[in-house]
């Protein structure tokens, strides 16, 4: 009889409703006769319900006691840990890549050609509206079936990187960063 994992059976002695990533169950049992352990390779049970940190917390959604439900307590923030910190190291890419680099114009030209005339304090202000402002447009489109992630992402890559530069207390070379990204354009439109 195969190992089925903690709280994978239900009152009867019978396998509980459980979707194995890509394993049947007579692929288990056959793994489990050789002395493999077909619950550590691979992604796992994956639970026909779904995981969420309100449902853990009240039990519901997982298929076993307390600790399913911190199991899925972990999941869930490792989640929400995992892709700021991608956005963090997305951010990170763009700092290293310098004003000058084509991405970096390509990205972020047209919403630092207008903060040029603006100090590091208005230029925060103003980048806070716009992506608030983004944000409810890609709410509205969203609803419509039809919104990008792509304007309200690029704002929020800029707020960071202008809460950074006054962090860092670069607020006088805010100008000159902000000419250098639009100095592309600039260069074109004087030919």
């Amino acid at each position: 009889m195969p190992d089925w994992p903690p709280g994978a059976r239900d009152g009867k002695n019978r396998p509980a409703e459980l979707v194995i990533a890509g394993l049947d169950p007579a692929i288990h049992a056959a793994k489990q006769r050789r002395g493999e352990s077909a619950w550590t390779t691979g992604s796992g049970p994956v639970v026909t319900r779904p995981y969420s940190p309100r449902a853990a917390g009240r039990g519901k959604g997982v298929s076993g006691g307390p600790i399913d439900a911190a199991v899925a307590k972990i999941a869930a923030a490792f989640d929400a840990t995992a892709e700021i910190n991608s956005f963090k190291l997305r951010v990170a890419r763009w700092l290293r890549l310098g004003p000058q680099h084509p991405a970096v114009h390509a990205r972020f030209r047209a919403r630092a050609a207008l903060l040029t005339d603006c100090t590091l304090a208005a230029a925060i202000r103003q980048v806070e509206y716009w992506w608030r402002e983004e944000r409810k447009a890609f709410a509205l489109a969203s609803a419509l079936g039809y919104g990008s992630r792509l304007p309200v992402e690029t704002l929020r890559e800029l707020r960071l990187i202008l809460r950074l530069m006054r962090r860092k207390r670069i607020a006088t070379e805010f100008g000159a960063i902000a000419a250098a990204v639009c100095e592309h354009e600039i260069a074109l439109a004087a030919e």
